[in-house]
C-alpha cells in the first residue's frame, strides 16, 4: 500500500465484500504494544462495516453519508462487484474542481 500510495483496499471473501483496510487501521495495528504487526491478519486489522454506494448516487450523497458515518472512503459496488473506490481524496478533488470553474 505504501509503495503504490493507496490508502484503502477493499477485502472480498469469494468475490462478497467483507471489509476495507485502511492506512489508518494499519498504523493502529504497528501502534499495538502487544502484538507483532506480522501476525495479525487482514481480517483483523480491517473494518467490516463499510460504506458501500451505488455508482449512480451523486458525489454531493456519497460525501454526505461518508461526513456522517465519519469514514475515509466508500466502496461502489456496481451489478455485485466492486467497481472501485471513492475516497476523501477524490472529494475534496472535486471539490478543487468546482471552486476553479
Amino acid at each position: 500500500m505504501r509503495r503504490h500510495k493507496i490508502r484503502h483496499l477493499p477485502i472480498l471473501e469469494n468475490g462478497e465484500l467483507k471489509g476495507v483496510v485502511s492506512q489508518r487501521d494499519l498504523y493502529f495495528v504497528e501502534s499495538l504494544d502487544d502484538a507483532d504487526p506480522k501476525e495479525i491478519t487482514v481480517g483483523e486489522a480491517m473494518t467490516e462495516d463499510v460504506l458501500a454506494v451505488a455508482p449512480t448516487l451523486s458525489v454531493t450523497e456519497v460525501a454526505r453519508r461518508m461526513a456522517e458515518q465519519r469514514v475515509g472512503s466508500a466502496v461502489v459496488i456496481e451489478n455485485g462487484k466492486v467497481a472501485g473506490i471513492f475516497t476523501t481524496m477524490d472529494a475534496l478533488q472535486v471539490l478543487a474542481d468546482c471552486v476553479q470553474a
